[in-house]
């Protein structure tokens, strides 16, 4: 009952504060929410696979494969054979998963585009990351609305930052970028030197944002959605 009142007073705080804090923002992590929830596997070989989530593994903080109850039993699927997952969610999970991810702060709750609340289910892409040793993972997309050209997707092992006082985050420090097929992570720290490698091709994107600030990742990638068709 405790837990329920406090997601109900966030809920209240986010809607209040929204009118003043909207931006484009990336959805929330949800990996907490998964566990029960149905889930429908579309599988390279374009087998469609429908279930219930029971169990997934990890890599590194990253996911390698999911276990599904399906009506003929129990199906263990690697990431490697999954081309997309779409996950079911619900509204009270949702604002569970955004508080439980805000390190115990409101900003994230509050300054999160009401639009990752809304969203009915999670989508999951298969990426082969490159490395010394390249694996096949499934990650959570974030930027779905404006994906059309980039892809952006959460980064499990990523922390969060926190700008102008801890009153505007929720921005994890780096995130899986998939655009032509390629994936690419693109960290705080190296932003603007992959900036060109990111929207080069977009003159009128630099022209919009002549400063180049990581608290403008979802928005350069919205106005080069916006811009750059």
């Amino acid at each position: 009952m405790h837990r329920f009142s406090i997601i109900l007073r966030l809920w209240a705080t986010a809607l209040a504060l929204f009118s003043v804090s909207y931006a484009q923002e990336f959805a929330p992590r949800m990996l907490a929410i998964l566990n029960g929830k149905d889930a429908e596997v579309t599988l390279i070989s374009g087998e469609t696979v429908s279930g219930r989530v029971s169990a997934y593994k990890f890599r590194r903080g990253l996911i390698t494969e999911f276990t599904l109850r399906t009506g003929e039993g129990e199906r263990r699927i690697p990431a490697a054979v999954i081309q997309s997952m779409d996950v079911e969610t619900s509204a009270a999970g949702r604002l569970i998963a955004v508080a439980e991810t805000a390190d115990g702060t409101l900003h994230r709750a509050i300054n999160t585009d009401l639009g990752g609340f809304s969203r009915s289910r999670l989508h999951f892409d298969q990426a082969l990351l490159p490395g010394r040793k390249p694996a096949h993972v499934l990650l959570q997309q974030v930027n779905e609305g404006f994906d059309s050209r980039i892809q952006v997707y959460d980064n499990p092992r990523a922390g969060e930052t926190v700008a102008l006082n801890g009153l505007i985050g929720g921005l994890l420090n780096s995130y899986y970028v998939i655009r032509g097929g390629e994936a690419m992570r693109v960290h705080k720290r190296t932003y603007e030197a992959q900036f060109d490698a990111l929207y080069g091709d977009c003159p009128a994107l630099r022209q919009q944002f002549p400063k180049i600030r990581w608290t403008d990742f979802a928005e350069h990638v919205a106005a080069h959605e916006r811009l750059c068709r």
